[in-house]
């Protein structure tokens, strides 16, 4: 999880992770996630809707939650083709894939 901390915000120090405290960059969470209720949802034009949270806290707790529900026991394989799924560049497959 901390490699796609890193990858994706960088810590949530750059884009939708330092923008709505969202190191995982989690699209919109479902009602019946238990984080529902500390996650709002916005829009970020030409790359779809994104959890947002009022704290970077809220939003670190969220996707723990959704990577122990999603991904536990699972490959490295596994878990970038289910984050990454059929990309239309590589270079973003690759680059998840990286992360482990």
């Amino acid at each position: 999880m901390a490699a796609i901390f890193k990858h994706d915000s960088a810590w949530a120090s750059a884009g939708i992770g330092k923008r709505y405290n969202n190191p995982s960059n989690l699209r919109c969470i479902s009602d019946t996630s238990p984080m529902f209720s500390k996650a709002g949802c916005v829009h970020s034009p030409g790359n779809g809707y994104f959890s947002s949270y009022k704290t970077l806290r809220d939003g670190t707790h969220a996707a723990v939650e959704m990577y122990t529900r999603k991904y536990a026991g699972r490959t490295a394989h596994e878990i970038t083709r289910i984050w990454a799924g059929n990309p239309q560049s590589k270079g973003y497959w690759s680059a998840v894939k990286s992360c482990f």
